[in-house]
């Protein structure tokens, strides 16, 4: 296991000072017994700070980003937990003077000015790990912690923002930072992380039925730390939460539908149904052309009630409002198995003076003479639960189309940049006639500013000024460090504004790996795209919508379906995108 930094921190208050040692405080550092999780997600098991007795480790005062030695501590296990006593240097020379003005100092503020304070300890987890218990009917899952290697002490002011803190992280290699908002969001990320999947996959009605629970707690959890951390990575997990809560908001007691989403859960349940009647193996073609019968609504009378498919219809929309990637491009509904467009109706028509010399051309700044776009099949398996979809449909089914579009349009964009162009649609990325532009990530401030404006005003500027960036968080974290003083560059970020912009153009976060993090990238490896795409890519897809039933688990009450739907897009303007890649050696 990967050795794993953190730091944690206790107040002051609930340390006191011993009667007959001046400067001398004594208290319980790791409480084996508590409750409460380290920073929300570590426990300290008992014994895992036993190789820490009789250290003797220097406290350091920890002040706006300076680390000040003002004393020592040592520590030693009890049945309770890891005691410590940190001892500030109050050593006085002959005449009484202080030797160390700044344990002084801080002696005085904590003793007679009452300032308030918290004691914080780093170190490595060397031995641990990911574990999930259940407490009081409910799953917590959590870092258990069997051995840490603790180096230094840190008295730090305590955060006037609830939940905040000042703390020291101890890196492998001696060297020491702020913590920041780092370990914050990886334990916040591992969790969404851990929820996602068990979202995803979950199958059973218990374990659906228990995703709302769960995802409250997380929503606590997030509340009590979205403080610490600056609006950028806040936006993040705002973000993340959102799009969870939209896949699992129909599972929610109290959920009252749209009469959209009504609607489009009385087609699906009718769909099923329809499916289902056809048994194991059939797979049934739908079509807004053709109506099916209406088990949402019974008959009342001699003739059947019947239904048109309409979920075939808004299944599109639907992929699109998951994904803004996928949503920026528009898709022609087509029955062929592929389109041709042809070069004159890509580029701008061409433009002269009658009687001119020059040979006219029919269209003008087009880098391609066509583009074929072809129909792939794109498919998902999901899993119905029976009786889930007998006791609330509407609920239910509002959950089981948005965790299969969540999951079909994630994959669906992720092509968008990646696809190989082998069965499958070619991304942006593998697409050779777009231009790329190298990015040495060794430059900084005036000189990445400048590599940014080279980016920008290489593209045309009536396209310049439509497009959008497209980056890891990761990537825009580097960028928003530069300063927005010159005239001819601008940025704004979400902590000095309402929305990411470079250049006065919306800057996309990318959550998933088609774009890479600068810190772990390779040379050659994709950081940044800059690009119209509303008219650089262009969707092709089939009305239509294939199901069938592929297995029925009647012992799980659990029936096991293929969803296909044929879609393609691709490149038809080549010049409204720019890759830009990290330098290659």
């Amino acid at each position: 296991m990967p050795q794993k930094n953190i730091s944690f921190g206790v107040n002051l208050e609930e340390f006191a000072e011993k009667t007959d040692k001046k400067g001398c405080f004594s208290g319980i550092l790791v409480n084996y017994n508590h409750k409460t999780l380290a920073l929300g997600y570590y426990r300290f098991n008992k014994g895992s700070m036993k190789n820490n007795e009789g250290k003797t480790m220097l406290l350091l005062y920890n002040h706006a980003g300076n680390n000040i030695p003002v004393g020592t501590c040592m520590g030693y296990e009890t049945e309770k937990g890891f005691e410590i006593e940190a001892q500030l240097q109050l050593t006085q020379d002959e005449s009484g003077a202080y030797l160390n003005s700044n344990a002084a100092a801080l002696y005085d503020l904590m003793k007679n000015q009452g300032a308030k304070f918290e004691l914080s300890a780093g170190g490595i987890i060397s031995k641990g790990g990911s574990k999930e218990e259940t407490v009081d009917g409910r799953k917590i899952y959590y870092y258990s912690i069997d051995e840490f290697n603790a180096h230094e002490g840190s008295i730090t002011p305590k955060g006037a923002v609830q939940g905040s803190k000042i703390t020291k992280v101890f890196g492998e290699n001696g060297g020491d930072g702020r913590m920041g908002e780092n370990l914050t969001l990886e334990s916040m990320q591992k969790l969404l992380a851990k929820f996602t999947q068990e979202m995803m996959g979950a199958q059973t009605d218990e374990q659906i039925k228990g995703l709302p629970a769960k995802f409250t707690e997380l929503q606590e959890q997030f509340k009590s730390i979205e403080n610490t951390i600056n609006t950028e990575f806040k936006d993040g997990l705002e973000a993340k939460f959102k799009e969870i809560n939209e896949v699992i908001k129909g599972l929610k007691v109290g959920y009252s539908a749209t009469k959209q989403e009504i609607s489009d859960a009385e087609a699906f349940f009718c769909m099923l149904k329809e499916m289902d009647a056809k048994g194991t193996g059939v797979e049934i073609e739908f079509s807004m052309n053709n109506e099916i019968k209406n088990f949402a609504t019974p008959s009342t009378g001699d003739t059947p009630n019947a239904i048109k498919p309409k979920y075939v219809e808004t299944i599109l929309t639907r992929l699109q409002a998951k994904n803004s990637v996928m949503a920026r491009i528009s898709f022609l509904p087509i029955g062929d198995n592929s389109v041709v467009i042809p070069r004159e109706m890509l580029g701008l028509p061409e433009c002269g003076i009658v009687g001119e010399l020059d040979e006219r051309t029919e269209t003008k700044g087009v880098k391609l003479d066509n583009v074929t776009i072809n129909l792939f099949q794109f498919y998902c398996m999901p899993a119905v639960s029976n009786r889930l979809l007998a006791v609330n449909f509407v609920g239910y089914l509002n959950f089981l189309m948005s965790r299969v579009e969540y999951a079909w349009s994630l994959f669906i964009s992720d092509k968008m940049f990646t696809g190989t162009g082998v069965n499958q649609p070619k991304g942006i990325l593998v697409d050779t006639n777009i231009a790329e532009i190298e990015l040495d990530l060794t430059v900084t401030g005036s000189d990445l500013a400048d590599k940014i404006l080279e980016i920008y005003y290489s593209m045309r500027t009536e396209i310049a000024e439509k497009s959008t960036w497209d980056m890891t968080r990761a990537m825009w974290a580097e960028i928003a460090k530069l300063k927005n003083d010159r005239k001819d560059f601008y940025i704004t970020d979400l902590n000095t504004g309402n929305s990411r912009t470079l250049m006065n153009r919306p800057v996309n976060i990318i959550e998933s790996d088609v774009l890479k993090n600068p810190n772990t990238a390779a040379a050659g490896d994709y950081l940044i795209t800059f690009g119209y795409w509303e008219e650089g890519m262009i969707g092709v897809i089939n009305p239509n919508l294939n199901l069938k039933i592929t297995d029925q688990i009647t012992t799980k009450g659990i029936t096991k379906y293929y969803m296909e739907k044929l879609l393609g897009f691709g490149v038809q303007l080549p010049e409204n995108f720019i890759k830009i890649k990290k330098k290659t050696a």
